[in-house]
């Protein structure tokens, strides 16, 4: 069923933070595996080596090195497959910016395609593990074509193609992430002004679920696809909230 537009928070269930991490330097962009026992994460080197993902145990203070650090090469924004057997990353390097899938026990990556519009963006997974899905916001007109709407990558083909659905040429829609029955796609449409909007996997028309207008920090799916977790801004600081997509309620964390 479709939703209400959400405005009004309410509240949730207390949630605890524990820290998982605790070297020097930066630690970008985690990543649970399916089953929660491994965390991906890109690490920054020092010297200038540049970034690699690393793979920790959420209990565990040593981890274990997924790729290699390497001078002038950024691995960033991991993301695990549905089974868990592999993580798909970006490449970012001199020469180009890639899509790389590598193996969760250990080996070498390979390179499935470019990245959108030769830039960095998040990844997201299909469910049978198959694709992923993309969008990278376009700061200026690209040369091929609108990388600013929602993408499919199949892994067989290393392409990328847009997926068919109702947008102006003015919307910027990022983020995309598939639902867990793979029936749904959720995005995030505008930037600084953004929101969250809903369309079927296949495409078609969009259907809005906010009504925030604001900074979005990043979102995802519940595991039973009958929610979405979202943290936003909403004055006077950031907020951790629950979308529940049957009644369209809004419930901030405390």
């Amino acid at each position: 069923p479709a939703a209400e537009t959400a405005v009004a928070p309410q509240r949730a269930q207390t949630v605890a933070f524990q820290r998982v991490t605790a070297f020097p330097g930066e630690e970008l962009w985690p990543s649970f595996s399916p089953d929660g026992t491994l965390l991906v994460y890109s690490q920054a080197a020092s010297n200038d080596k540049g970034m690699a993902l690393r793979l920790q145990a959420p209990t565990s203070a040593t981890p274990r090195a997924l790729t290699e650090s390497m001078p002038g090469r950024a691995d960033l924004l991991p993301a695990w497959s549905p089974n868990g057997r592999e993580i798909a990353f970006v490449r970012l390097d001199e020469e180009r910016c890639a899509v790389m899938l590598a193996p969760a026990a250990g080996g070498d990556a390979r390179r499935l395609g470019d990245c959108l519009g030769g830039r960095p963006h998040p990844l997201a997974w299909y469910p049978d593990g198959r694709s992923l899905i993309g969008a990278a916001p376009a700061m200026e007109t690209p040369r091929d074509g609108a990388i600013n709407a929602v993408h499919r990558m199949r892994l067989d083909e290393g392409r990328w193609q847009a997926l068919t659905y109702e947008r102006a040429a003015s919307d910027v829609d990022v983020y995309p992430k598939v639902s867990p029955d793979g029936r749904w796609i959720v995005f995030q449409r505008n930037i600084s002004l953004g929101d969250l909007w809903r369309m079927p996997v296949g495409g078609g028309k969009p259907t809005r679920l906010t009504d925030l207008r604001t900074n979005l920090f990043g979102f995802d799916w519940t595991h039973d696809g009958k929610a979405l977790i979202l943290s936003h801004y909403t004055c006077p600081a950031p907020r951790l909230s629950r979308l529940c997509l049957e009644s369209g309620r809004l419930s901030d964390y405390p």
